[in-house]
């Protein structure tokens, strides 16, 4: 198990947020801002489709067998906000995996 100091851990997520957004630059996603922290990056949805973001994150996993997070989830009136969270804290090969399973639905 390895360990990072904070500021390598920082660099390491910025590396992985960039490398996740490289390659997902070409769906047709909408991207508002890059994530700063953390290691989730929110897209939005509403020019792919008209569900919820709820039903939209189920779908992309039933469908193309990517998990993303609703972002009503994170609200108390759960109402849908046209965004889902992806998560970028993976490895490369791992990102490369969903990016092709998401270009053969959307």
């Amino acid at each position: 198990l390895e360990v990072f100091e904070p500021k390598e851990n920082q660099k390491l997520m910025q590396q992985k947020r960039d490398f996740f957004l490289i390659y997902i630059q070409d769906l047709p996603f909408t991207l508002n801002e890059k994530a700063e922290a953390g290691y989730f990056q929110i897209l939005g949805f509403k020019n792919i489709s008209e569900l919820s973001d709820k039903e939209f994150a189920v779908w992309l996993t039933e469908k193309a067998k990517v998990a993303t997070i609703p972002v009503s989830a994170f609200y108390h009136d759960q109402k849908s906000t046209g965004n889902v969270r992806f998560c970028f804290a993976k490895m490369e090969e791992t990102i490369l995996k969903a990016v092709e399973n998401l270009k053969k639905y959307l």
